[in-house]
């Protein structure tokens, strides 16, 4: 055969000849196309049905025989378990068309009010044009770092401006000038009409301003023109040179072309004034649109498909604290989120056949209806249903075994289990948000996610971050507190296993509407709170201090009537006729007193036994507003020797600094018999220590007997709760069954999806069997080079 000349073309229709080598693909003789200008209507119309078959991936895959992805995913699950394969790629497209529509979804109102800003920017670029002098409308979109996130963000935006407009021309970077010029007129004339197959083009030689100009002048009248719209998609790509020439030239041509302007930046508005000269900014009227921030975009994507009960496919709290940090340390993108969730969601089905079950509660119980006993062992080979067995009797064991009806009964009650636990657990999570998450310095974390991932980890009472959580709503005033209860109820309505606690919440919100109906002068009243908190009162007023040698702090007298205070007779629950705390009514003596150091000695005096014998001693002539009522025995020699904090009795004959009865001359040390006469000698250490005991006792129950009705009805809620998230807060892996559900392979995690090329790369050329998983590939020993190995990876051997 002759060969051809140089200029002799192919035709669509020739025979290439092409040369294949070893490895396909590598040589092949590149095509020629003539140079045509304006194609017929008859090829557009070709070409424009070529273009939609090519759209169309599933028609080509069939006419050319190439496996479609669905396919290529039965045959992968097949080569790991025959078992339910077809079944799991079905759950598997399923749920990703699930989470790939919230996505979207989440997408779209996120960046809604970015959106419609850049809309009615665009709309109203007529009249910013008239008010101005000769200035190019612009808009700067800061977009973030996230760059893989940004091609999905300019594609709805796109989509969105072409409502108003057909011209739009996305910008690429790495083009000089000339190459931006023609891009631009090629995307702003090319117009396709769905209705009609009359596609305008222009050649790339005639693609020039010019040209535009007079294409635009024909195409619109002066009265309803569209603007043209040039998006520069990652603006610090760009060259400064070729994007000032751009300007420059749309500048000129801006009285009879409506071009506006869209930068998406990833920093900062700044970026524009370093890569632009000012010269070029003058003629720019810059508006400035911030997209949302990438983290709150990810709060919500976990919350969607993550931490939704509805979504029946969980991870692990080690897997999510992964794919977080992943997300954190590295792009702050979504999009990479989101392909790490596809692949362990693939990997998961790929491992677990009993995992076609990840459907819906309603779906899983009648798969599980149509099962035999050979589909059923699938099931109860998991770790968790074993160790659930175990702990049965053996008669039990073996039914569940060996039965195959008793069987089925057993997995479909612990997946239902399961699936209310799943409900459960997912409440009390975001219960435990709504307390913690405006609290200071935010112990649990101040997102959902946060307090998501330490629930998942498991005992999360006993951890520091809960106690401090709590010790801080213990502080929580009222509003705050019934606001949170309001909150925490319309989270746990309609959970079946949370109805006692909805029912302890109510009665709680009923007590404290109860105190903010009460007048004012009432509300710290402490008989309102004995009568809101009277058993709690009770129980914590009747504990008193055991200790061997010394005198409880609230003993009765002897002879004194239960329930009747022996100092002031009728008083209610013992309680002491004076309000004030004595420790706030001490006189300069009490604290002289009190402070006065006790050392030991034979000769040494104190000032207890100096102002006893003192005639003009302050505390003889006490008045009733310096000292409170006495709580002490009858008489000097009474039986059981009461306490009256700091000061002694009103009115007493004798001075009793700290103890003692009514009319007893003597000091009673703390802690000493009811007989036994006070020596004059000084209290030992073990004394003092006591002393300091009883002391802080007494401010203790002082400060109980005049605690406010809400502090009461405080503590009870505090309890409730505690109660309650410990006993539901219990992560989803403590059931039996939850294998099927959730993925815990950590270690798969970091090594197919950590960032380290390199030793990626090393183990894919000495190992290709640990990524394509083909048994040809298989290396039985270190040394061993098969045949079937590729040349890259003999090459390495080599």
């Amino acid at each position: 055969m002759a060969p051809r000349h140089r200029d002799e073309s192919f035709t669509e229709d020739d025979n290439i000849p092409t040369t294949e080598g070893l490895a396909k693909g590598v040589f092949a003789f590149p095509r020629k196309r003539k140079a045509v200008g304006k194609p017929s209507p008859s090829k557009l119309k070709k070409s424009k049905r070529g273009r939609k078959a090519a759209a169309s991936p599933a028609r080509s895959a069939a006419t050319t025989g190439v496996k479609s992805d669905t396919d290529l995913l039965l045959d992968e699950f097949r080569s790991k378990e025959e078992q339910w394969a077809r079944e799991r790629v079905e759950v598997h497209n399923n749920l990703l068309q699930v989470v790939e529509e919230k996505v979207d979804a989440i997408q779209d109102s996120i960046f809604q009010g970015v959106y419609d800003s850049l809309v009615n920017f665009v709309s109203n670029s007529q009249k910013m044009r008239e008010t101005s002098v000769r200035a190019i409308p612009t808009a700067v979109l800061l977009t973030g770092v996230n760059m893989p996130d940004h091609n999905k963000i300019l594609t709805t935006l796109v989509k969105r401006l072409k409502t108003i407009t057909p011209h739009i021309s996305v910008l690429q970077s790495g083009q000089n000038t000339k190459q931006l010029i023609t891009n631009i007129v090629l995307d702003l004339v090319y117009q396709t009409d769905e209705e009609d197959d009359e596609i305008s083009m222009v050649k790339k030689c005639d693609a020039s301003f010019g040209y535009l100009e007079e294409w635009y002048s024909n195409q619109y009248p002066a009265d309803a023109r569209k603007p043209l719209v040039l998006l520069a998609q990652d603006f610090e790509n760009f060259s400064g040179s070729s994007l000032s020439d751009l300007i420059t030239l749309c500048r000129r041509y801006e009285g009879s072309l409506p071009i506006v302007l869209i930068l998406g930046v990833a920093t900062t508005v700044t970026t524009v004034h370093k890569t632009l000269p000012q010269s070029i900014t003058a003629h720019l009227t810059i508006n400035t649109f911030g997209s949302p921030n990438s983290t709150h975009h990810l709060e919500e994507v976990i919350d969607a498909i993550v931490i939704d009960p509805e979504v029946p496919f969980k991870v692990s709290g080690k897997v999510l604290r992964w794919m977080v940090e992943n997300f954190l340390y590295h792009d702050f993108s979504v999009s990479h989120f989101l392909s790490a969730y596809r692949f362990i969601l693939g990997e998961h089905l790929y491992r677990q056949p009993g995992a076609m079950l990840l459907v819906s509660e309603a779906e899983a119980v009648e798969k599980m209806g149509k099962m035999n006993m050979d589909d059923l062992t699938y099931i109860c080979r998991v770790p968790s249903f074993r160790t659930y067995v175990e702990k049965l009797v053996i008669r039990e064991q073996a039914e569940t075994l060996t039965n195959e009806s008793v069987c089925r009964d057993t997995i479909i009650i612990l997946v239902q289990e399961y699936f209310e636990h799943v409900r459960t657990f997912t409440a009390m999570v975001k219960v435990l948000y709504y307390l913690t998450k405006d609290l200071p310095r935010k112990p649990m974390g101040g997102l959902l996610r946060d307090v998501y991932e330490k629930g998942l980890t498991g005992g999360i009472h006993n951890t520091r971050e809960y106690r401090e959580a709590f010790q801080f709503l213990r502080l929580s005033n009222r509003v705050d507190l019934e606001n949170k209860l309001r909150a925490i109820q319309k989270e746990i309505d309609g959970i079946h296993s949370l109805e006692e606690f909805g029912k302890s919440l109510t009665t709680s919100l009923g007590r404290i509407q109860e105190i903010k109906n009460m007048p004012e002068n009432m509300q710290d009243s402490p008989m309102v709170s004995d009568r809101l908190n009277s058993s709690q009162n009770n129980s914590i007023l009747s504990s008193s201090m055991n200790t061997s040698g010394v005198t409880p702090i609230l003993s009765r007298g002897a002879g004194s009537p239960a329930g009747t205070s022996p100092g002031k007779a009728g008083t209610p629950d013992g309680r002491t006729a004076t309000r004030g705390s004595p420790l706030k009514s001490r006189t300069p003596t009490d604290r002289s007193t009190r402070n006065s150091p006790m050392k030991g000695g034979g000769e040494t005096e104190t000032p207890v036994d100096r102002m006893s014998r003192s005639k003009n001693s302050p505390m003889k002539q006490s008045t009733p507003m310096e000292s409170p009522a006495v709580t002490g025995g009858t008489g000097a020699n009474s039986g059981s020797v009461g306490v009256t904090p700091l000061l002694g009795a009103s009115g007493s004959v004798g001075v009793t600094p700290l103890l003692g009865g009514v009319g007893s001359v003597g000091v009673t040390p703390l802690g000493s018999g009811a007989n036994s006469p006070y020596t004059g000698r000084p209290l030992g250490r073990l004394d003092r220590l006591k002393l300091h005991a009883g002391l802080l006792d007494a401010a203790h129950r002082n400060s109980i007997q005049h605690q406010r009705p809400f502090d009461g009805v405080r503590s009870s809620i505090m309890n409730i709760l505690h109660t309650n998230l410990k006993k539901y807060l219990e992560p989803p892996t403590t059931r039996p069954l939850h294998e099927l559900f959730t993925f815990k392979r950590n270690d798969v995690l970091k090594t197919r999806l950590t960032g380290a090329p390199r030793a990626a790369l090393h183990t894919a050329l000495t190992d290709p069997f640990f990524y394509l998983h083909h048994p040809d590939l298989k290396i039985a020993d270190i040394g061993e080079i098969p045949a079937s190995l590729p040349y890259l990876s003999i090459y390495l051997f080599r």
